[in-house]
């Protein structure tokens, strides 16, 4: 698979993000229905989110249970 994407960033003064967009080509839908069954446009970090949990989810993988997990060294 392959796409080719490209973002514009704006900072204020201290350098902090205070805008992003990422546009990519059409080809770009093969790739997130590939991984997570679906594609947007998400016009919110939080939508694309829930759809990778709910992919993870469906594969019985608990992300939240994985992230507090007590490492063992």
């Amino acid at each position: 698979m392959d796409f080719f994407a490209y973002s514009f960033i704006r900072t204020n003064e201290f350098g902090q993000i205070t805008h992003w967009e990422t546009h990519v080509n059409s080809s770009y839908n093969d790739f997130p229905d590939a991984a997570i069954g679906e594609h947007g446009p998400y016009n919110d970090a939080d939508l694309y989110m829930a759809a990778v949990m709910k992919k993870l989810k469906s594969a019985g993988i608990d992300l939240m249970a994985l992230m507090h997990a007590s490492r063992k060294i």
